[in-house]
């Protein structure tokens, strides 16, 4: 079973949410300078997607998976 740990752990999603994390988190740097409320909107709406998708690999069972 340890194989298909590794595998769900080794898997370049949670690479890829952990990126996309960080360039949310260097972006609220500039969130003052933006006029557009659009884009601020924008911005949540992404913040709550990483942060959904983190919560849902957080509670799924990589044994019961296909990768």
């Amino acid at each position: 079973m340890a194989q298909w740990m590794d595998r769900y752990e080794k898997h370049p999603i949670h690479a890829q949410i952990q990126s996309a994390e960080q360039l949310i988190s260097a972006s609220e740097v500039f969130i003052g300078e933006v006029k557009d409320p659009n884009a601020i909107e924008s911005l949540e709406r992404l913040r709550l997607i990483i942060n959904a998708l983190r919560l849902r690999f957080k509670h799924t069972d990589p044994l019961l998976i296909s990768i």
